[in-house]
């Protein structure tokens, strides 16, 4: 995370590891304080429950199948 928000690999981390970072992060970006994979907005793990439960009663409780779907499409 800090790659991304700040353009640094944090003390510590070896050469190996920086590595891996740096390639990882070609995926990600970091914008207007919210992470993007591959352009699809990645929600903070405290927000997720409330997401897909929104996102299930706006589409009419239309099921696990039909909400999983709908949330692959918006949300990484």
């Amino acid at each position: 995370m800090e790659w991304l928000k700040e353009g640094f690999i944090p003390e510590g981390v070896d050469l190996l590891q920086s590595k891996r970072v740096k390639k990882r992060a070609k995926q990600y970006c970091w914008k207007n304080g919210k992470l993007y994979f591959k352009g699809l907005y990645v929600p903070k793990p405290e927000d997720r429950l409330m997401l897909v439960t929104q996102m299930h009663e706006d589409l009419g409780h239309f099921g696990e199948q039909k909400t999983l779907a709908e949330v692959c499409q918006r949300y990484f």
